[in-house]
């Protein structure tokens, strides 16, 4: 399971295929307890033997979220590896060119630096003090209409 941190913390999408993901797996699932496995063991590089599953390891990205991909060890030479994580990294990626991209288009209509830096908070919080400000202002009526 990947769990995605935005304006409200600890969302998580148990489901990703929904959510538009489905072509980062690469024939991966996610087991019930959240993590990232394939499907069938990878086979051991050095005696060719199916490895058993060891766990997993936790990736994170501070403010975006984190996941659980799995572990495997040969039963034979006692050889570890993991999980491909290639398409967590494609995800961050896209994550941060979406972000470049929102920034230059506010550059190129002579938007402020303090006016972006604004918009991208609200966009990307990165302060502990933002969250209950952004909560609370949800609220209010008195918003201006752009903000709504």
């Amino acid at each position: 399971m990947i769990a995605l941190s935005h304006i409200i913390p600890e969302i998580t999408y148990p489901d990703l295929p929904t959510f538009g993901f489905g072509r980062f797996l690469n024939g991966g699932t996610f087991t019930n307890d959240g993590i990232f496995r394939s499907i069938i063991p990878p086979f051991c590089p050095k005696c060719g033997v199916m490895m058993n599953r060891n766990g997993y390891n936790t990736y994170c990205k501070k403010h975006i979220g984190s996941i659980k991909m799995g572990r495997y060890i040969c039963p034979i030479c006692k050889e570890s590896c993991e999980e491909d994580r290639s398409f967590w990294e494609e995800l961050k990626g896209n994550l941060f060119g979406c972000m470049d991209t929102i920034y230059q288009k506010l550059r190129f209509c002579h938007v402020l630096y303090a006016g972006i830096s604004k918009t991208m908070e609200l966009i990307f919080p990165k302060g502990k003090k933002h969250n209950p400000e952004y909560i609370h202002g949800v609220g209010r009526e008195d918003m201006h209409p752009a903000c709504a």
